[in-house]
């Protein structure tokens, strides 16, 4: 079962408010939410802000019938039927979509109202609706992750294009840039000398060297993947490592990874290895600010209902 639209939950909180009582904002999207099938574990999934979905969209289907007419919210947080929700179930409609509250002139007037700064002036349920499966929230956080993907991938071409040394001191800022070293410049030393076991560059936990991570960076194109030999390779150098006190290893990649690889370090039982492909380079490289930069902040606002409390 999928997480259903915010407008399906439009006409199962119009039966629930059916009985004429006020009823909670929370009271009504929980039972409503179970009465359609939601199990707890689609009830714990969250919009990025940590708001579950379904308060989410079950708040803004509330919000709708409201801006309609056809409830009112005679206290905060609370909601009420009035005649017109009354007489809108007696025609025993099969569903309620956006599209239909557009026959309401209170809710025309809200749509206008919120496009006040735009010329398009909405007239009737005639005009194209808006896309009912997501919330606001939800749209916004669908489009930061177009951005995202679009970025990651330019991200990636641009890295495979780097010469191997430039690749390596990359790699070491990356993890640098994610809280790993002593909190100075000089906790990423770059190597990128082959008679050093394939180690391209360490990490110095601690200002004395005494807990190290040691780095692989491999540069290859798409497909052409590390095998299981160069894991083992790798895994070996840091063998020769213990006297430093470490057997924790990185290697990167901006392809991938063979199946052979990623089992023998599961097979790992003493030291940890972690492997980072591509994907993974880039998507740490945008979370932690390497190479891209902000293009544009969007503030958000929401009503404090605590501003508001007696």
């Amino acid at each position: 079962m999928e997480q259903p639209k915010w407008n399906e939950y439009m006409l199962p909180e119009l039966r629930y408010l059916s009985d004429n009582l006020v009823h909670k904002r929370k009271e009504i999207i929980d039972n409503v939410s179970k009465g359609m099938g939601l199990d707890e574990n689609m009830m714990a999934e969250t919009v990025s802000a940590g708001e579950p979905i379904y308060l989410n969209r079950g708040g803004w289907a509330l919000t709708y019938l409201k801006q309609s007419g056809l409830i009112e919210s005679p206290k905060r947080g609370t909601f009420l039927i009035n005649d017109l929700g009354h007489k809108l179930l007696r025609k025993n409609p099969k569903e309620l979509n956006e599209k239909d509250l557009r026959s309401y002139p209170k809710y025309i007037e809200f749509i206008n109202r919120s496009r006040s700064k735009s010329k398009e002036v909405v007239k009737d349920n005639k005009s194209e609706p808006f896309e009912e499966k997501f919330t606001p929230e939800e749209m916004i956080v669908r489009a930061q992750k177009q951005i995202k993907a679009q970025v990651c991938t330019d991200l990636l071409e641009k890295v495979r294009d780097m010469e191997p040394s430039s690749f390596e001191r990359l790699v070491i800022l990356v993890l640098v840039s994610m809280g790993y070293g002593d909190g100075t410049t000089n906790s990423g030393i770059h190597i990128g000398k082959t008679v050093d076991g394939g180690i391209d560059g360490v990490i110095n936990q601690d200002k004395l060297g005494l807990d190290t991570i040691y780095i692989q960076a491999k540069r290859y194109k798409d497909k052409n993947y590390v095998t299981g030999h160069d894991v083992r390779d790798f895994v070996g150098a840091l063998q020769g490592k213990e006297s430093k006190g470490s057997r924790k290893g990185v290697f990167i990649t901006t392809s991938d990874f063979t199946k052979e690889g990623r089992e023998y370090i599961e097979g790992i039982k003493d030291g940890k290895v972690i492997l980072i492909n591509g994907e993974d380079l880039v998507n740490l490289m945008y979370e932690n600010g390497v190479g891209v930069t902000e293009n544009k902040i969007i503030k958000l606002k929401k009503l404090d209902s605590n501003f508001f409390e007696e």
